[in-house]
């Protein structure tokens, strides 16, 4: 659900995402994605509510960092040196989430719990798993003013609310990667924020207020050795943090206006794929929702040639990496298999010999515009599958991509999962269960998204409650 993301790049180092990506078509689909989007939108950040929960944070800790009349107590200078060192706003970044997530599970069981959507909260299960254990009350649950806290989530200052909606805010230039708020090229969205946004929510801008003291009143209490204990925060904090972030799309009716302005996320190619999901959502008695492919096909018959151009590159290579994925479960298919089995099954899905050449072929000829603005390493891997334009031959295509395939593995510095063994077989070191009826893989199926998923999360919570 990236307004990272919004969408980040590939990451090799993430090993969850190689496990599953056997020949590194992540790096190739997500920059794709990546030039529609501009680095708006990702996997883990999706999400309007805690898009703006992050940002808000921020708000509140820029001001004190700012706020002349709040010094760093000097028993916590030796820890943390100033208010505008990193691990000092990391330290209050993980103090406001652990408030958040621990607000919504004590108010989960009230009355009016029911209005509360706490679907997509990070750190929510073991919050209640604290909460359901502890044997105290959970007001005297303590709480951490420390960058080091992994209280809620394992390594929190990556996969918690700051972590993941990190780079979309960088990109959006509201602080650099340390944090720092105060660089000049980083004025004019603060102003945004506060003239477009707090200005014309009272409530939001009481929060903004509420959390500014209790964060405060919290680092005073660190700096005395004072335990912190979630009954010190303010009842009233408790009862904004839920008025204010109740649901996605709650969120979505205050801050619509400002999220696409800011990100820019209405306008070219993106704009029009909003606009497609939109309108689907609007819609009365439309039940079926929009494939990726039928998403960005409709994109298209709305966009300018201007917009064009990111849509269609994705409609001419898609078929190509979908046919290599193909071609690869299907020798994965089986512990161990002769090429002539691979080639029944190749047909029986109405492939045959020229199927990937024909495509590669097409797509050589225009491979400067179909490459364009791609990262390095996609660019890199969509060029050498291109080659298989000239490999003659469905045995020695197999061949051609269990080297790539190779290769790629190795780049990582991890074993390949199919090799030729000396009898000529085919030996897999990994299964891949797949269903394989003609049906089911139609000439033509995409099987990667380009972050339409998770733009269409973002877009479900922009809407608001009007949909």
């Amino acid at each position: 659900m990236k307004l990272e993301n919004y969408f980040t790049d590939y990451d090799e180092s993430v090993a969850g995402e190689i496990k599953l990506d056997p020949l590194g078509m992540l790096a190739i689909w997500s920059s794709l994605g990546q030039c529609i989007f501009n680095n708006r939108v990702s996997s883990i950040s999706n999400d309007v509510r805690n898009y703006t929960l992050n940002l808000l944070h921020h708000d509140v800790i820029r001001h004190l960092v700012s706020d002349g009349s709040r010094p760093l107590p000097s028993s916590l200078v030796t820890k943390f040196d100033n208010k505008d060192s990193l691990a000092f706003k990391q330290a209050c970044l993980l103090l406001l989430e652990d408030v958040f997530v621990l607000t919504v599970v004590e108010n989960e069981g009230a009355e009016d719990s029911a209005e509360f959507d706490a679907t997509g909260i990070l750190g929510i299960t073991r919050a209640r798993r604290v909460r359901d254990d502890t044997k105290r009350n959970l007001g005297e649950f303590p709480l951490k003013f420390s960058s080091a806290a992994n209280r809620f989530l394992t390594n929190q200052l990556s996969l918690g609310v700051s972590g993941r909606y990190k780079t979309p805010l960088v990109e959006m230039k509201f602080f650099d990667k340390r944090y720092e708020y105060r660089l000049p090229e980083f004025k004019e969205q603060w102003q945004q924020f506060e003239t477009f946004f707090l200005s014309s929510n009272k409530a939001l801008l009481g929060l903004s207020k509420i959390l500014g003291s209790f964060l405060y009143e919290a680092i005073k209490r660190e700096s005395k050795g004072q335990q912190i204990q979630f009954n010190n925060v303010p009842k009233d904090l408790k009862a904004a943090y839920l008025q204010q972030f109740r649901k996605p799309e709650s969120v979505g009716a205050y801050s619509r206006k400002f999220w696409l302005k800011v990100t820019g996320l209405d306008q070219g190619p993106a704009g029009k794929i909003l606009k497609v999901l939109d309108q689907r959502a609007s819609d009365a008695g439309t039940s079926k929702m929009l494939s990726n492919k039928e998403v960005i096909e409709y994109a298209l018959a709305l966009a300018s040639d201007q917009d064009k151009t990111y849509l269609d590159r994705i409609t001419q290579i898609e078929p190509f990496l979908a046919d290599l994925d193909l071609l690869f479960w299907i020798i994965l298919s089986n512990p161990s298999q002769t090429f002539e089995d691979i080639e029944k099954v190749w047909k029986d899905l109405q492939r045959n010999d020229n199927t990937l050449p024909h495509k590669a072929s097409e797509l050589q000829q225009n491979r400067a515009a179909l490459t364009d603005k791609l990262s390095t390493l996609a660019k890199k891997r969509l060029t050498d599958l291109m080659k298989i334009a000239s490999v003659t031959g469905l045995k020695n295509q197999i061949l051609f991509l269990l080297k790539y395939h190779h290769d790629v593995m190795e780049s990582r510095g991890q074993g390949e999962w199919s090799v030729v063994d000396p009898s000529g077989k085919i030996r897999n070191y990994v299964r891949k269960h797949i269903n394989l009826d003609r049906e089911k893989w139609p000439p033509g199926r995409w099987t990667h998204t380009y972050y339409i998923p998770e733009f269409r999360q973002l877009a479900r919570g922009l809407a608001g409650d009007a949909l």
